[in-house]
Protein backbone atom coordinates (compact mmCIF):
# COMPACT_ATOMS: atom_id res chain seq x y z
CA UNK A 1 0.00 0.00 0.00
CA UNK A 2 1.47 3.35 -1.06
CA UNK A 3 0.94 6.20 1.38
CA UNK A 4 0.72 9.79 0.13
CA UNK A 5 1.32 12.67 2.51
CA UNK A 6 2.34 16.32 2.63
CA UNK A 7 5.00 17.74 4.92
CA UNK A 8 8.10 19.93 5.03
CA UNK A 9 11.37 18.18 4.13
CA UNK A 10 14.82 19.80 3.97
CA UNK A 11 13.08 23.10 4.71
CA UNK A 12 10.63 23.05 1.78
CA UNK A 13 7.03 21.96 1.25
CA UNK A 14 6.84 18.51 -0.32
CA UNK A 15 4.55 15.74 -1.43
CA UNK A 16 5.72 12.44 0.06
CA UNK A 17 5.40 8.77 -0.87
CA UNK A 18 6.11 5.77 1.36
CA UNK A 19 5.60 2.02 1.07
CA UNK A 20 6.99 1.10 4.49
CA UNK A 21 10.40 0.27 2.99
CA UNK A 22 11.46 3.50 1.30
CA UNK A 23 10.28 7.11 1.57
CA UNK A 24 10.43 9.74 -1.16
CA UNK A 25 9.90 13.51 -1.06
CA UNK A 26 9.22 15.69 -4.12
CA UNK A 27 9.08 19.49 -4.07
CA UNK A 28 5.79 21.33 -4.49
CA UNK A 29 7.12 24.87 -5.03
CA UNK A 30 9.73 24.01 -7.67
CA UNK A 31 10.75 21.25 -10.00
CA UNK A 32 9.94 18.67 -11.09
CA UNK A 33 12.42 17.66 -8.41
CA UNK A 34 12.82 14.72 -5.98
CA UNK A 35 14.82 15.98 -2.99
CA UNK A 36 14.49 13.09 -0.56
CA UNK A 37 15.08 9.34 -0.76
CA UNK A 38 15.34 7.36 2.47
CA UNK A 39 15.25 3.79 3.68
CA UNK A 40 12.27 4.05 6.02
CA UNK A 41 12.78 7.37 7.78
CA UNK A 42 16.57 7.13 7.78
CA UNK A 43 19.18 9.54 6.47
CA UNK A 44 18.51 11.17 3.13
CA UNK A 45 20.59 9.49 0.40
CA UNK A 46 20.27 12.56 -1.79
CA UNK A 47 22.26 15.75 -1.46
CA UNK A 48 20.62 18.73 0.25
CA UNK A 49 22.13 21.87 -1.28
CA UNK A 50 21.58 25.22 0.50
CA UNK A 51 19.30 27.62 -1.36
CA UNK A 52 21.35 30.75 -0.64
CA UNK A 53 20.74 33.49 -3.19
CA UNK A 54 17.52 31.93 -4.46
CA UNK A 55 16.06 33.79 -7.43
CA UNK A 56 13.23 32.87 -9.77
CA UNK A 57 15.39 33.92 -12.72
CA UNK A 58 18.42 31.71 -11.99
CA UNK A 59 19.03 27.99 -11.94
CA UNK A 60 19.50 26.67 -8.38
CA UNK A 61 21.17 23.28 -7.72
CA UNK A 62 18.79 22.38 -4.81
CA UNK A 63 20.06 18.78 -4.66
CA UNK A 64 18.10 15.61 -5.38
CA UNK A 65 16.77 14.39 -8.73
CA UNK A 66 16.15 16.79 -11.60
CA UNK A 67 15.55 16.61 -15.35
CA UNK A 68 17.62 18.52 -17.89
CA UNK A 69 17.62 18.36 -21.68
CA UNK A 70 20.75 18.41 -23.75
CA UNK A 71 23.08 18.78 -25.53
CA UNK A 72 24.45 21.02 -22.77
CA UNK A 73 24.10 24.73 -23.50
CA UNK A 74 24.27 27.73 -21.12
CA UNK A 75 20.74 28.80 -22.04
CA UNK A 76 18.68 25.68 -22.80
CA UNK A 77 20.20 23.45 -20.12
CA UNK A 78 20.25 25.87 -17.18
CA UNK A 79 16.66 27.04 -17.39
CA UNK A 80 15.36 27.70 -13.84
CA UNK A 81 12.81 25.33 -12.31
CA UNK A 82 11.80 27.60 -9.44
CA UNK A 83 8.02 27.85 -9.75
CA UNK A 84 5.33 25.49 -8.37
CA UNK A 85 4.62 22.31 -10.29
CA UNK A 86 1.25 20.78 -11.13
CA UNK A 87 0.73 17.70 -8.95
CA UNK A 88 -1.44 14.71 -9.84
CA UNK A 89 -1.65 11.82 -7.38
CA UNK A 90 -1.95 8.27 -8.71
CA UNK A 91 -2.60 5.00 -6.88
CA UNK A 92 1.11 4.17 -6.82
CA UNK A 93 2.78 7.56 -7.03
CA UNK A 94 2.62 11.09 -8.35
CA UNK A 95 2.98 13.04 -11.61
CA UNK A 96 4.84 16.37 -11.48
CA UNK A 97 4.59 18.82 -14.38
CA UNK A 98 6.22 22.23 -14.72
CA UNK A 99 5.10 25.15 -16.83
CA UNK A 100 6.58 25.32 -20.32
CA UNK A 101 10.04 26.89 -20.33
CA UNK A 102 9.71 30.32 -21.91
CA UNK A 103 13.11 30.34 -23.62
CA UNK A 104 13.02 26.77 -24.99
CA UNK A 105 9.35 25.91 -25.49
CA UNK A 106 9.97 22.59 -23.70
CA UNK A 107 7.77 21.35 -20.85
CA UNK A 108 9.27 18.91 -18.33
CA UNK A 109 7.32 16.28 -16.42
CA UNK A 110 8.15 13.43 -14.08
CA UNK A 111 6.01 10.33 -13.41
CA UNK A 112 7.00 8.58 -10.18
CA UNK A 113 5.67 5.10 -9.37
CA UNK A 114 6.60 3.27 -6.17
CA UNK A 115 6.45 -0.52 -5.90
CA UNK A 116 4.45 -1.96 -3.03
CA UNK A 117 6.51 -3.26 -0.10
CA UNK A 118 10.00 -3.11 -1.62
CA UNK A 119 12.73 -0.62 -2.46
CA UNK A 120 11.82 -0.05 -6.10
CA UNK A 121 10.77 3.00 -8.11
CA UNK A 122 9.96 3.66 -11.74
CA UNK A 123 10.66 7.25 -12.79
CA UNK A 124 9.55 8.36 -16.25
CA UNK A 125 10.70 11.69 -17.65
CA UNK A 126 8.80 13.67 -20.27
CA UNK A 127 10.03 16.47 -22.53
CA UNK A 128 7.16 17.91 -24.57
CA UNK A 129 7.82 20.24 -27.48
CA UNK A 130 5.45 23.25 -27.48
CA UNK A 131 7.28 25.02 -30.29
CA UNK A 132 6.01 25.26 -33.87
CA UNK A 133 9.15 23.51 -35.14
CA UNK A 134 10.97 20.23 -34.40
CA UNK A 135 13.60 20.23 -31.65
CA UNK A 136 16.56 17.84 -31.40
CA UNK A 137 17.27 16.96 -27.78
CA UNK A 138 18.26 14.29 -25.29
CA UNK A 139 16.59 13.52 -21.96
CA UNK A 140 19.14 13.96 -19.18
CA UNK A 141 18.02 12.89 -15.66
CA UNK A 142 20.51 13.73 -12.90
CA UNK A 143 20.62 12.39 -9.32
CA UNK A 144 22.63 14.47 -6.85
CA UNK A 145 23.69 12.08 -4.10
CA UNK A 146 24.98 12.92 -0.62
CA UNK A 147 28.79 12.99 -0.49
CA UNK A 148 30.81 10.37 1.36
CA UNK A 149 30.16 7.23 -0.68
CA UNK A 150 31.32 5.98 -4.05
CA UNK A 151 29.82 5.51 -7.50
CA UNK A 152 30.02 2.23 -9.40
CA UNK A 153 30.36 2.66 -13.17
CA UNK A 154 30.05 -0.68 -15.01
CA UNK A 155 32.31 -1.09 -18.06
CA UNK A 156 31.59 -3.32 -21.02
CA UNK A 157 32.62 -6.96 -20.71
CA UNK A 158 31.70 -7.93 -24.29
CA UNK A 159 34.51 -9.82 -26.00
CA UNK A 160 34.95 -7.93 -29.28
CA UNK A 161 38.17 -9.66 -30.26
CA UNK A 162 40.40 -7.23 -32.14
CA UNK A 163 37.90 -4.37 -31.81
CA UNK A 164 37.59 -1.96 -28.83
CA UNK A 165 34.86 -2.51 -26.23
CA UNK A 166 35.31 0.33 -23.67
CA UNK A 167 35.11 4.10 -24.07
CA UNK A 168 35.86 6.64 -21.31
CA UNK A 169 35.39 10.40 -21.71
CA UNK A 170 36.91 12.95 -19.29
CA UNK A 171 36.05 16.62 -18.85
CA UNK A 172 38.99 19.09 -18.84
CA UNK A 173 38.84 19.89 -15.11
CA UNK A 174 39.19 16.21 -14.18
CA UNK A 175 42.49 15.10 -12.64
CA UNK A 176 42.68 11.47 -13.72
CA UNK A 177 45.52 10.94 -11.21
CA UNK A 178 43.18 11.65 -8.27
CA UNK A 179 42.86 8.89 -5.69
CA UNK A 180 39.10 9.43 -5.98
CA UNK A 181 39.12 7.86 -9.44
CA UNK A 182 39.85 4.14 -9.70
CA UNK A 183 39.79 2.47 -13.12
CA UNK A 184 39.60 -1.32 -13.22
CA UNK A 185 38.80 -3.79 -16.00
CA UNK A 186 35.08 -4.33 -15.37
CA UNK A 187 34.23 -1.24 -13.29
CA UNK A 188 35.31 2.31 -12.67
CA UNK A 189 34.82 3.85 -9.23
CA UNK A 190 34.43 7.53 -8.31
CA UNK A 191 34.64 8.46 -4.64
CA UNK A 192 32.47 11.35 -3.46
CA UNK A 193 35.27 12.76 -1.30
CA UNK A 194 36.38 15.83 -3.24
CA UNK A 195 37.37 18.92 -1.29
CA UNK A 196 37.53 22.65 -1.96
CA UNK A 197 37.56 23.55 -5.66
CA UNK A 198 38.35 20.00 -6.82
CA UNK A 199 35.84 18.42 -9.16
CA UNK A 200 35.66 15.67 -11.75
CA UNK A 201 33.41 14.36 -14.48
CA UNK A 202 33.60 11.17 -16.52
CA UNK A 203 31.28 9.67 -19.11
CA UNK A 204 31.15 6.36 -20.93
CA UNK A 205 29.12 4.24 -23.28
CA UNK A 206 27.40 1.87 -20.87
CA UNK A 207 26.03 -1.22 -22.61
CA UNK A 208 25.34 -2.82 -19.21
CA UNK A 209 22.58 -0.28 -18.56
CA UNK A 210 23.02 0.53 -14.87
CA UNK A 211 24.92 2.81 -12.50
CA UNK A 212 25.21 2.55 -8.71
CA UNK A 213 26.02 4.59 -5.60
CA UNK A 214 27.01 3.07 -2.26
CA UNK A 215 26.73 5.03 1.00
CA UNK A 216 26.27 4.00 4.63
CA UNK A 217 25.67 0.30 3.77
CA UNK A 218 22.96 1.31 1.30
CA UNK A 219 23.20 0.70 -2.44
CA UNK A 220 21.16 2.66 -4.99
CA UNK A 221 21.09 1.20 -8.50
CA UNK A 222 19.59 3.11 -11.42
CA UNK A 223 18.81 1.24 -14.63
CA UNK A 224 18.23 3.05 -17.93
CA UNK A 225 17.83 1.68 -21.46
CA UNK A 226 20.92 1.48 -23.65
CA UNK A 227 20.31 1.81 -27.40
CA UNK A 228 23.01 0.17 -29.49
CA UNK A 229 24.07 2.59 -32.23
CA UNK A 230 22.15 5.45 -30.58
CA UNK A 231 23.24 9.05 -31.24
CA UNK A 232 24.57 9.79 -27.75
CA UNK A 233 26.05 13.23 -27.05
CA UNK A 234 29.30 14.15 -25.24
CA UNK A 235 31.48 12.00 -27.52
CA UNK A 236 29.05 9.10 -27.28
CA UNK A 237 28.23 8.88 -23.55
CA UNK A 238 25.07 7.09 -22.41
CA UNK A 239 25.87 7.69 -18.71
CA UNK A 240 27.99 10.22 -16.83
CA UNK A 241 29.21 10.89 -13.28
CA UNK A 242 30.15 14.26 -11.77
CA UNK A 243 31.56 14.92 -8.29
CA UNK A 244 32.63 17.91 -6.20
CA UNK A 245 32.69 18.67 -2.47
CA UNK A 246 28.90 19.13 -2.32
CA UNK A 247 27.60 15.96 -3.97
CA UNK A 248 28.07 13.23 -6.56
CA UNK A 249 25.83 13.07 -9.62
CA UNK A 250 24.56 9.92 -11.34
CA UNK A 251 23.54 10.95 -14.86
CA UNK A 252 21.73 8.91 -17.51
CA UNK A 253 20.99 10.05 -21.06
CA UNK A 254 18.77 9.11 -23.96
CA UNK A 255 20.06 9.19 -27.54
CA UNK A 256 19.35 12.39 -29.45
CA UNK A 257 15.80 12.48 -30.81
CA UNK A 258 13.99 14.87 -33.10
CA UNK A 259 10.79 15.78 -31.25
CA UNK A 260 8.04 17.14 -33.46
CA UNK A 261 5.72 20.01 -32.40
CA UNK A 262 3.27 18.78 -29.78
CA UNK A 263 5.10 15.49 -29.29
CA UNK A 264 6.81 14.27 -26.12
CA UNK A 265 10.07 12.39 -25.62
CA UNK A 266 9.70 9.88 -22.75
CA UNK A 267 12.68 8.28 -21.01
CA UNK A 268 12.45 5.77 -18.16
CA UNK A 269 14.65 4.81 -15.23
CA UNK A 270 14.21 1.97 -12.73
CA UNK A 271 15.57 2.62 -9.22
CA UNK A 272 16.46 -0.13 -6.74
CA UNK A 273 17.40 0.58 -3.12
CA UNK A 274 19.15 -2.16 -1.14
CA UNK A 275 19.93 -1.74 2.57
CA UNK A 276 22.37 -3.48 4.91
CA UNK A 277 24.80 -4.21 2.07
CA UNK A 278 28.47 -4.96 2.66
CA UNK A 279 30.39 -3.60 -0.31
CA UNK A 280 33.95 -2.46 -0.96
CA UNK A 281 35.46 -0.53 -3.86
CA UNK A 282 36.81 -3.68 -5.48
CA UNK A 283 35.65 -5.56 -8.56
CA UNK A 284 35.18 -8.94 -6.89
CA UNK A 285 33.12 -7.37 -4.11
CA UNK A 286 30.83 -5.69 -6.64
CA UNK A 287 30.51 -8.87 -8.72
CA UNK A 288 29.42 -10.85 -5.67
CA UNK A 289 26.82 -8.26 -4.64
CA UNK A 290 25.28 -7.80 -8.09
CA UNK A 291 25.00 -11.57 -8.45
CA UNK A 292 23.29 -11.91 -5.06
CA UNK A 293 20.91 -9.04 -5.84
CA UNK A 294 20.20 -10.12 -9.44
CA UNK A 295 21.17 -6.69 -10.76
CA UNK A 296 22.32 -8.20 -14.06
Amino acid sequence: MIKHFEDKFAGVECIGLSNGVITLHAMKQAGPRIIGLQVGNGTNLMAEVPLAGESEDAFIPRGGQRLWHGPEDPVRTYQPDNIPVAIELTDSGVILTQETEKKTGIQKSMWIEMADGKGELTVKYGLQNHNMWPVSLTAWPISQMRAGGFAILPLSTVDTGLLPNRRLVFWPYTDVRSENIVICNRYMFVQARYQGAEKAKVGWLNDRGWIGYYLDRTLLVKRAPYVAGGAYVDLGCSMECYADERFLELETMSPLALVQPGERLVFEEKWFVFSDINLSMEEDSVEEVIKDLNIE
